[in-house]
Parts: structure tokens; C-alpha cells; sequence
């Protein structure tokens, strides 16, 4: 009986262990992924939004300060 117990505890916590390291492995790039991404796609809609205000592409937002700054 004793032995039944030990051996459904062991295969609990490696069951557990094993959720555990997947969560670590998939959860934890999958949020920065997450963050990476909604990093980029505010950056290029500011971009974007530069753009339209300048009426220039994106290179000219970029170097539109620039030449601001130098005249």
C-alpha cells in the first residue's frame, strides 16, 4: 500500500515538475515575444503617424530632426 502511494507522488510531482518547466519554457519567451512585438508595431505606428503629419516617408521622419536641427 505504502509503495502504491510513494509511486503516485512521484509520478504526481514529476507531472507537475514537467507542467512547471513547460510553463517556464513556452509561457515566459512567449510573453516577451508578446512585448517585442507590440514594441515594434507601436514604434512603426508612430512612425507611421510622423509620416503623415510630415508628409514624408519614414526615412524623412527619421531625418527630418536632424536637418531641423542643423538649419
Amino acid at each position: 500500500m505504502f509503495a502504491i502511494s510513494a509511486i503516485g507522488l512521484v509520478v504526481l510531482g514529476s507531472m507537475l515538475f514537467s507542467m512547471f518547466v513547460v510553463t517556464c519554457i513556452i509561457l515566459i519567451p512567449a510573453i516577451f515575444v508578446v512585448e517585442i512585438i507590440s514594441g515594434v508595431i507601436y514604434m512603426v505606428s508612430y512612425l507611421a503617424s510622423f509620416d503623415i503629419m510630415q508628409g514624408s516617408g519614414i526615412e524623412g521622419a527619421i531625418l527630418t530632426p536632424k536637418v531641423e536641427e542643423s538649419a
